[in-house]
């Protein structure tokens, strides 16, 4: 196993990454420890999709990933593609996380993660039943059940497109994707002053 960091964007002080199965070509294991000597700091371990999808590498990833020193975070990826089902993806997520006897114990650790993005079937669409009640409903019951605020990923381009440039999640820390070569600054949603990771 050999991980290569890419190179850190000019003026980012902290370098970190996200897993899923997807990085288990084969089913060949992570070597956390090189992760860590690379150079990055977290990592975001994929937990649960939708309703019914829990990560094959969850139990294993995320206590390694914890154990090489690295600040970690379980993550779900919402679907939308049922209607109001964002309580039912909260209580999987909460399940499946409570199952690998994860606890936010060790100062640094990240808060849970939410995925919010348009949908992974390679259309490029927005989830069909994405609502904000439906992704407050996911927000609020995990936050309950963990006591920590979750961290959103998302784009401004999503929340526009997607829910109509909402401020409903303007309250909760950002972790903005951006994909151009020239990265400075992501676009903020509206409503937002400010971005985490």
């Amino acid at each position: 196993d050999t991980y290569c960091a890419p190179p850190r964007p000019a003026g980012y002080a902290i370098d970190g990454l996200d897993t899923a199965k997807y990085q288990h070509p084969g089913g060949a294991t992570i070597d956390w420890k090189a992760v860590r000597a690379s150079g990055a700091e977290f990592a975001t371990v994929k937990a649960t999709r939708g309703t019914n999808v829990t990560d094959e590498y969850l139990a294993t990833d995320l206590p390694a990933a914890r154990a090489a020193g690295l600040a970690v975070a379980p993550y779900h990826f919402y679907t939308g593609s049922s209607p109001d089902t964002g309580a039912t993806q909260a209580d999987r997520f909460i399940a499946a996380v409570r199952a690998t006897g994860y606890t936010w114990q060790r100062a640094g650790d990240l808060p849970p993660i939410f995925d919010l993005e348009r949908m992974d079937d390679g259309s490029g669409r927005c989830p069909t039943y994405g609502t904000v009640d439906d992704i407050r409903a996911w927000l609020d019951r995990v936050e309950a059940a963990f006591g920590r605020t979750p961290i959103i990923y998302t784009q401004k381009s999503f929340l526009d497109d997607c829910l109509g440039s909402t401020t409903a999640f303007a309250r909760y820390p950002l972790q903005l994707a951006d994909y151009r070569s020239s990265i400075t600054e992501p676009p903020l949603p509206n409503g937002s002053t400010s971005w985490a990771m």
